[in-house]
């Protein structure tokens, strides 16, 4: 059974579960209200349910979560931001982070339903809404949270990443008279927009394959560096690029990437996004019968199941691991 001690002014509060022994500070408070947190704690331990919040508001924790985030996983910390602030912090601002449940969760769900979201968007601003509490129960600012075991909604849409074909690429490079050089190089190697530009000439680029380096101020999506063979197509586009600076594409934001792929892209009526190139590195290596052990290697995905997205690929019976678009 939990215990009370005090130091000082300073109200302790002890328990052990499984043989563990846990001690909290309840800080200078009057005594009705430590006994009240200990009795809170022994209906805790006996039905596993948290009856004293700890007051930690939603919005309280918010910069100090993003402010972590954006140092950890820089490459996703825009998306993840945009979630927080337009879609979890106006529904649950106010609400101490512990007292969460399930209910509040499919009520959230259920109502950016009818906004028209996407199932797949829903499920991804769930699992950021229980990141986001689970940081706060290892940083000890909680000592539990309801949404262990939350259920996603269930997915109907199934399609395969959107890629390019040879001839549709072709055009692209035509109607791309400043920047083709550009998009042949990311679609022959599956860089990021990121990676792209943190590609040092001296360092990275070799008279045949190219290495993705990953470091504290420049880390790759997965954290690891790569190595990925180059390409005749590859080793023609860099043949482009200016050769007297440090690094391979110029100085430019990642917003001014995408925008010129999407003006390119309009020109020669193609659809899909810079992410396309990226698919379409896959997909192609896929169909040219690479294993896809090998694709999730030379795309650096974390995940073998980011791979198998593109098994539905028929693959061709060469075995050459690169690409030639």
């Amino acid at each position: 059974m939990p215990t009370l001690s005090k130091r000082g002014k300073s109200w302790q509060l002890n328990w052990r579960i499984d043989g563990q022994r846990f001690r909290k500070s309840l800080g200078a408070i009057p005594e009705h209200e430590a006994k009240l947190k200990l009795l809170a704690k022994e209906v805790e331990i006996k039905t596993g349910q948290c009856i004293l919040p700890t007051g930690l508001l939603f919005r309280n924790f918010k910069e100090e979560y993003l402010a972590w985030y954006v140092v950890e996983y820089p490459d996703s910390y825009y998306r993840v931001e945009q979630i927080i602030r337009q879609h979890l912090e106006p529904v649950f601002e106010l609400m101490p982070i512990d007292t969460i449940n399930k209910r509040h969760a499919q009520q959230y769900a259920h109502d950016r339903l009818k906004t028209g979201a996407k199932r797949s968007t829903i499920n991804k601003e769930l699992r950021t809404l229980k990141a986001f509490i689970n940081k706060a129960l290892e940083w000890d600012m909680i000592e539990n949270h309801k949404l262990r075991k939350l259920k996603q909604l269930q997915e109907f849409d199934s399609k395969p990443p959107h890629f390019y074909t040879s001839d549709e690429l072709e055009r692209l490079y035509q109607w791309s008279p400043y920047h083709w050089h550009w998009w042949r190089f990311m679609v022959n190697t599956g860089v990021r927009r990121k990676e792209a530009l943190q590609i040092d000439r001296k360092r990275d680029i070799g008279s045949d394959a190219i290495r993705i380096i990953s470091s504290e101020s420049a880390r790759t999506k997965s954290a690891k560096w790569r190595e990925v063979p180059l390409s005749e197509s590859a080793l023609m586009a860099i043949e482009r690029f200016g050769k007297k600076e440090k690094y391979l594409f110029p100085r430019v934001n990642l917003g001014s990437v995408s925008r010129a792929f999407s003006t390119c892209a309009a020109r020669a009526e193609l659809e899909g996004s810079l992410h396309s190139l990226r698919h379409s590195f896959c997909t192609h290596l896929v169909m040219n019968g690479t294993p896809l052990r090998i694709v999730q290697a030379l795309a650096g995905h974390a995940k073998y199941s980011t791979t198998e997205k593109y098994a539905h690929a028929d693959p061709s019976k060469t075995m050459d691991y690169g690409i030639n678009l």
